[in-house]
């Protein structure tokens, strides 16, 4: 029976882009960044989260067309990218691109463990939808915003660092 129970949760949610509970959403997305999954990052953020890969974008197209050679060399090496190949990057390539690229750095294996020691601490009501928040292995608490959408919740937060980086 209960194989029977997850097997019809499986078929009813997989493939879909969003979850039925902001700690469901929560989970999934953690889950999905852990394992290098990043369609499903994609899938499981908000268009607001998911345009922020157009803002690191243009940072990295800036230093690119500088006229810099010391910086150009230094970003392509850092990102393994040239100017033309982020040029012609939807917004979705440049989004999963960029997860990658951040496991990539920080190892798979540093961000599996990252991630698999950070605990829901509580889910508490916000505009427009819910925030996380939860505890690393630290104990330092973080949150998380949460969009709630007619199809479930959606993560409202950006993946992505602040600065590209290019410095």
């Amino acid at each position: 029976m209960r194989f029977l129970l997850v097997a019809i949760l499986a078929a009813s949610f997989g493939g879909c882009a969003t979850t039925q509970s902001p700690e469901s959403t929560f989970r999934t997305y953690m889950d999905a960044y852990a394992e290098g999954d990043a369609a499903q990052v994609y899938e499981l953020s908000s268009p607001g989260a998911r345009a922020d890969a157009k803002r690191l974008q243009k940072d990295l197209l800036a230093v690119l067309d500088s006229g810099d050679p010391a910086k150009r060399i230094l970003v392509e090496g850092r990102f393994s990218i040239t100017a033309k190949e982020l040029r012609v990057m939807d917004n979705k390539q440049l989004f999963v691109w960029w997860v990658m690229s951040i496991r990539r750095r920080l190892t798979p294996a540093f961000v599996r463990s990252t991630v698999s020691e950070m605990s829901l601490v509580r889910v508490r009501a916000a505009v427009g939808g819910a925030e996380v928040i939860y505890r690393n292995s630290r104990g330092v608490e973080n949150s998380m915003r949460l969009l709630r959408t007619a199809d479930g919740w959606l993560v409202d937060d950006s993946p992505f660092p602040k600065e590209a980086g290019t410095q």
